[in-house]
């Protein structure tokens, strides 16, 4: 995780010199969604809506492709599992390539692939407490609507990636609203 971290703020400051109006940063409310664990080839469901977030910030390179940096909070899921509730807990960084395509003066659609690194904190009744870490893949595809010159309202889809853990395999994903904000 320290090492993406720094990883992350070397490509955001060094990659190549940016004008103030070339960076932008953003929150978002992720919605409840997607979040799964398959425990002996069954897929659960979670059976709660936890509060999840995420805080992301970049830099534009053209009026089409920037690089983004950002940090998601996804508070604790409980699983229905044999023998007691698995709860998992997670907080992913993430670096990604952004494309943006712009229809008229006002929307926007865009799409990032990239890299996260995941962090979770598992409590199972059978095994007690543990932390397990992981990359993958992070996929994300949404809509954006300016509502001034420099704050655009944005939709998105996005999928955080799965991985194994030991009860089988636990994926990350939901649809998120925010607010972004150009320098």
């Amino acid at each position: 995780m320290k090492r993406l971290t720094c990883i992350t703020a070397l490509l955001l400051a060094g990659l190549a010199p940016a004008h103030a109006q070339d960076y932008f940063a953003g929150a978002a409310i992720i919605a409840p969604g997607a979040t799964h664990l398959n425990v002996q080839g069954q897929r659960t469901e979670s059976r709660n809506d936890p509060l999840r977030f995420k805080l992301y910030g970049g830099m534009r390179y053209s009026d089409h492709f920037a690089l983004e940096g950002g940090y998601a909070r996804f508070n604790q899921d409980r699983f229905a599992a044999p023998g007691g509730d698995i709860r998992i807990s997670s907080d992913t960084l993430y670096v990604a390539g952004r494309a943006t395509a712009h229809f008229g003066e006002s929307f926007e659609v865009f799409g990032r692939v990239g890299l996260s690194a995941q962090r979770y904190r598992i409590d199972d009744p059978h095994s007690g407490q543990r932390n397990e870490n992981g990359f993958s893949p992070l996929l994300g595809i949404g809509v954006g609507y300016k509502l001034t010159d420099k704050v655009t309202l944005t939709l998105e889809a996005e999928h955080f990636g799965r991985i194994r853990v030991k009860q089988g395999h636990f994926g990350r994903g939901g649809y998120s609203a925010g607010l972004k904000y150009s320098f």
